[in-house]
Formats: structure tokens, sequence, C-alpha cells
């Protein structure tokens, strides 16, 4: 025996109107019933799950029993053994969706008794705002950043350990959004957005607006952090030789992290990061708060994340100068990058994994101009032709800002004035 049970949520009647943010998609839709309303009314459900699709709970239960029976005929034994079984389906299908309104084709009497309906029916469907843009993106979900100590020190003072937990993980989110590499989902501030869906629900608005219910959106990777150790300030030093007082980067902040696939768990990138002040490019920034501390930690894990996902890549080069698929606050003027031409892909010889390309260098450049979503380098050593070459940074991190702080000590190579970031 099996049971359809059909659950319609939101099957409200609208206003046949444009509805701003809402386009309303036609589909033809037939169902049986008991009776010519019973018909109708499956119709309606089939429209909507036609267009947001359905949950589907089904369950089958198999009963059996066994007897057996024997009887004897003289010296033989004869034994027959019967089994019975008995099985029953139930099948649950819930749908949720609004209907804008709906004409009736016909309703003729079904074959196999009750009536036989034919709608087409007109519903609804919420546009997100930016989703054209952004559908060839993977999605990805920041999780707040766990923190395994009470608080933390931070250029002298002490910080509660909820408070760098939010700061941390805005600043991950906003270097993730910049980056325009991935579609980011909401994950930390999920409260305000429940308050909006429970008014949108039951609150005093037009019945249009319901439309956007049922929307949110499963992420693809999942970015979890652990911040286990951060301690850095600046301490002062005195010259033996001139007696010029200066500051130095002391201390460091060891941030855990991985990208995981919630669907299965798999972990597909994972790195702990050790770094200071220096390794943070925060050396000449002597004044820098904490915010743009623990905005140049976010930036550094998700550009040691991007390196490996989607590296930096030439758009465009034009004479000494170079276009790159990338703005924002991940990369800063004065940076510089080595760029590699792309060869052949190798292949693991065990399990056939794509290894990468081979990489052959071909220049060096200097960032010198950041847009919103492109950057723009000047070559300064060796030559770029076409575009598609990828960027890494270079593997003596020190000797890079080594250089940048040339470009901006200009000819004075041997003398290091107070301006200067020595």
């Amino acid at each position: 025996m099996r049971i359809l049970m059909i659950s319609l949520l939101w099957l409200v009647l609208l206003p046949g109107m444009a509805m701003a943010g809402v386009e309303t998609r036609t589909v033809h839709a037939e169902a049986t019933g008991i009776d010519r309303e019973d018909a109708i009314f499956n119709a309606l459900g089939d429209a909507v799950r036609q267009v947001h699709g359905a949950s589907v709970d089904a369950s089958r239960e198999l009963r059996t029993s066994m007897e057996r029976t024997s009887t004897r005929q003289g010296m033989e034994s004869q034994r027959s053994t019967t089994h019975r079984a008995k099985s029953e389906s139930r099948t649950s299908v819930q749908s949720q969706g609004l209907i804008s309104g709906y004409r009736v084709r016909s309703v003729v009497p079904a074959s196999g008794g009750g009536m036989l309906a034919r709608l087409a029916v007109d519903v609804p469907v919420y546009r997100v705002p930016g989703s054209a843009s952004q559908s060839n993106r993977q999605r990805i979900a920041v999780y707040p950043v766990e923190a395994s100590r009470s608080s933390y020190r931070l250029l002298g003072e002490s910080i509660g350990a909820g408070q760098v937990s939010r700061r941390l993980t805005q600043s991950i989110v906003q270097a993730l959004v910049q980056s325009r590499r991935f579609s980011v989902l909401d994950r930390d501030m999920r409260a305000a957005i429940d308050a909006e869906k429970r008014f949108v629900a039951h609150g005093d608005v037009p019945l249009r607006e319901k439309a956007m219910l049922g929307n949110s959106l499963g992420a693809d990777y999942l970015v979890v952090t652990r911040l286990t150790e951060m301690n850095l300030d600046w301490r002062e030093v005195r010259s033996q030789i001139t007696g010029e007082r200066s500051q130095e980067p002391v201390g460091t902040a060891s941030l855990e992290a991985r990208v995981v696939v919630p669907a299965t768990g798999q972990v597909m990138w994972s790195e702990t990061l050790s770094v200071s002040l220096e390794d943070l490019g925060l050396e000449g920034e002597r004044q820098a708060g904490v915010q743009p501390i623990l905005d140049g930690l976010g930036n550094e894990l998700t550009f040691r994340a991007l390196n490996v996902i989607y590296p930096l890549r030439v758009v465009e080069s034009r004479e000494r100068q170079v276009v790159l698929n990338q703005g924002g606050t991940l990369l800063k003027v004065g940076q510089r990058w080595q760029v590699f031409d792309i060869g052949k892909d190798y292949t693991d010889p065990y399990h056939g994994e794509s290894l990468g390309p081979r990489e052959s260098w071909t220049a060096d450049v200097e960032i010198i101009r950041v847009a919103d979503k492109v950057a723009y380098a000047k070559v300064i050593d060796g030559e770029v032709e076409g575009n598609g070459q990828v960027l890494r940074r270079p593997q003596n991190a020190a000797a890079a800002r080594e250089a940048e702080f040339e470009q901006i000590r200009g000819t004075r190579e041997r003398v290091c004035l107070p301006i200067d970031p020595c």
C-alpha cells in the first residue's frame, strides 16, 4: 500500500502585479484527486515541485512470518514450510513555494477513478541579487575563529578572545570577498539574518516578499580556523654606535586553518601560520593599530589558500607593464612578484592526480597601482609576453621586502633615516 502525502507551505495566491526582485514562471501541471477541488490542489503542488523541487521521505516496512508444519506417515517424515510476507510502503512529499495565480485547462474523470485536473500555474521565483555574476563561483563559508585562550596580547594590550575572534573572522571574510574567487556565505552573523526571515515570514509585509524565503545556500567549502598564539608588539632598541633609538617587531601569531568539504569532511587544504609583524608586511608601519594587524593576518591566510587554488594571473601585457586579475586589499603598491610561464602538466604516476604544470620564470614585476578588481605592475626584470602567466611571491621574502624599502629610500642605499622603513 502506498500513501502519498503532500504538504504545501506558503501556498498563497498573490495579486498579478510586477514584483521587484521576483520573476514569474508559468508551468503546466496535472494531478488526480478524489474530487475536483482535491485534484486542483494536488496539481498546484506538482507545479510548485517542478520549480522548487521537493523533499521526499520514503520508507518501506517488510513483515515476514514463517509457519512450519510436520506430518509423519509410517517410518518416513515429511516437513513443509510456509512463508508469509506483508509489505507496506509510505512516501511523504513536502514542497514549499508561492503561487501567484493559475488557470484551469481541464478537469475530467480519471481512468482509475476520481478526477484529473490540468492547470497552467504562475509560480513567482525570487531573484537573488548578484547571483548571475557569481553563478560560476564555488561557495565558501567562514566559521568564527576558535580561540584557544581567554585573551591575547597585542601592542601591549590584553584583548579578550571573543573580540579577537570576531575581528579576525571579519578580516578573513573581507579578504575572501575582495578576492572575488568565491561566493562567500555568512556564518558568524546568523542572528540578524534569522531575525529578518522571521519578520518576513510572520511580520506585516506584502505577501510577495515571502518569495525570498527558502533561498539559503549551503557551502561547497568551509574555512575553519583556530588561533593558538598571538603576542605581537614593538620593542625599542638603541644603537650602540649612534645612540639612536628605534623599534623592532617582536613576538608571533599562530593560526591553524583548514579548508574542508562539508559533504564528506575531506580536508582540501591545511596550514599552520606562524608569522611576525615583519611577515605581515607591517615592519614599516610602526604606528599600525590592532585592526591592521588582524587584517594582515586575515590577508596572509587568504593569500596562502588562494595561492594554491587560484594563483594570481596575468590578463594583459603591454610593453613593460602587466595587468593582474586581482585587486582589493590583498595586494599593495610596492610589492614584488615573480612571473612564471605555464608549461606541461605533470601527473602523479601512482594515482593519476594532477601535480600541476611546469612553471618557468620569465620576469619580476612590481605593483604600481591597485584597483578594486585588478592591479597594475611594471616589469623590472625579464619579459612578459601575452597573458595567462601565474605570479608567485618570491621565496626570499626578506629580500623582497628589502627591495621594496629600497624604492622608498631611493639613492640613499646605505643611509637609513628615521623616516625610512629600515
